[in-house]
Formats: C-alpha cells, structure tokens, sequence
C-alpha cells in the first residue's frame, strides 16, 4: 500500500513540476555573471518564534563549528566567487556584525544597510538600500533569507543556480527562484479509502514545490522595486513581486532536492540543522558539502 501512497505523490509532483531544458554554460559568461552580482541577506527582522534570543538577532545563531548562520551563507557564497554583500540589518544589528564583520579579512566587502524605522518587509528593505545607494542598479543580484541553509547538496550549489539563471535571461527570464521539489510533512500521512484508513506513511514528502527564500534577479528587475514597494508599508517581495513576474513570464525555478533546505524559523529547525552539521565531516564550508 506504500507504494500507492507514494505513487500519488509522484504524479502529482509531474503535475506541478516540469525541469528547464538547460544549456551548457561558458566559463566566461558565468564569471562574467558572478563577478557583476551583489548578494543580498535580510536580517533585520524580529525572530518572535525563537526563544531566547533577547540581545542577538536569530541569523547571529551559532553553528557547531563557531560559524553562524549568516557567516556560514557569505563564506558559501565568497567560496563560489562573490565578493560584495549587503546585509539588510535591523532589530539586534549588532549581533549580525559582529558575526561577519571578520570574514572582510578573507576578501569579503560587506555593507551595512540600517532598515528604515518603520518594519517594511523585504521588498521595501531591498528598496531602501537600493535608494541609499547600497546595492548598484547595474548588479545582479542574489537574495538570501540567512535563516534558510543549503546542507548536503549533491554538486555545486552555486555554480548550478548561477548557470540556472544565465539560462533563464536567455529565455526572457528576469528572476530565478531557488525550489525545494518536495517539502517533508511533520505529521503522519495517511491514505483513506471509503472512510478507512488504507495506509500510513510518517512525515511523507509533499510534492509541492516551495520557495527556499533563495532568488536571483537581473539588473531589470530594480523599476519594480520602485514601482511595487515603498518605505512605509510591509510588502515581502514574494508576494508581490513574483504573481506579477509569473504573468509577464518573467520568473522562472531552479530545483533542488528538499532535503538539502534546512529552514531555521523556531528552536525545533535550528536544533536540527545543528544536528546535521555535526554529523558532517568538518571541511564543509560550502554548500555543496
């Protein structure tokens, strides 16, 4: 009955998600890509579902090797090639700074960007720092939520979603979102069949794919910024941005495995990242590792 259940699943993954038909990607255009590009890592927001967490902002968290969660994110992405960030500080700012202030000495060039005084989301905070001058309009751009870690990923991470989006511009596209194919359930699944249960299956795979709060976006994408967003209201990019970008087909998905997604949003998802470091050789520094 197992295999009913999953084969369910799998078609309604087929139904939900088609692959890009990729292209190989020169040497040059992908340096080209990363060394025009701005990583970008909200972090100013409050972390109300993690208790505890009185004097240092939830990305400031420490790893098992002395890294945090935002440390680990701009040493992943200074490995793979980008060398300028922005972080969006807000609430505890002092706790990210202090955090990645260091990895400067590695060749990292970080920038600060105060939110404004008011919470305006991710789209208004991306647009302030595109208003303060913190982030270039000739700069792609890669926007990473610091609380969402890639774990285990089975190649090259970056190199892979890079040359995901290269593709995509020369498909029209003007922002690539970064997927999970499949999500864990945390209950148990169950199959009923004329009212009785059929079969069980504990926290199975939802074959729905999910936003990772990973995305990268060409230089385009910044006059819907100004059109979208504003400094006073709360507007996350995702939910404005991207309905308008699918319909003007303009936003295209790059899959990963949902495995390799480790969301740090309470106590419980942050113990469980930590659990799955540990577990990994200590060489990891990336994120394909």
């Amino acid at each position: 009955m197992s295999a009913d259940f999953n084969a369910i699943l799998s078609r309604a993954l087929s139904d939900l998600y088609t692959p890009f038909h990729y292209k190989p990607i020169t040497e040059e255009e992908l340096a080209g890509f990363i060394g025009n590009s701005v990583c970008i890592l909200p972090c100013g927001g409050e972390s109300k579902r993690m208790s505890g967490l009185a004097d240092k902002h939830k990305a400031a968290l420490e790893l098992p090797d002395g890294e945090t969660l935002i440390s680990r994110t701009i040493r992943s992405y200074l490995t793979g090639g980008v060398k300028n960030f922005v972080l969006l500080v807000g609430i505890n700012a002092d706790s990210v700074i202090e955090s990645t202030k260091h990895l400067q000495q590695y060749g990292a060039e970080i920038k600060y960007c105060p939110d404004p005084g008011k919470p305006v989301g991710r789209g208004g905070a991306i647009l302030n720092a595109i208003q303060q001058g913190f982030i270039s309009r000739s700069n792609n751009s890669i926007v990473h939520n610091a609380d969402d870690q890639i774990v285990g990923y089975p190649g090259n991470f970056l190199a892979d979603i890079y040359r995901a989006h290269i593709n995509h511009q020369k498909s029209g596209g003007w922002a690539t979102a970064v997927i999970a194919r499949s999500t864990p359930y945390a209950y148990t699944g169950m199959q009923v069949t004329n009212g009785q249960v059929t079969n069980i299956v504990p926290t199975p795979d939802i074959p729905v794919p999910t936003h990772v709060g990973i995305t990268i976006m060409s230089p385009d994408i910044y006059t819907y910024f100004d059109r979208l967003f504003n400094l006073t209201e709360k507007k996350d990019f995702e939910g404005y941005l991207f309905p308008i970008l699918a319909k003007e087909n303009r936003l295209f998905a790059f899959a990963i495995p949902g495995d390799c997604w480790y969301p740090v949003n309470n106590p419980k998802e942050y113990n469980n990242l930590v659990k799955k470091l540990r577990d990994l050789p200590p060489e990891r520094i990336s994120f394909d590792r």
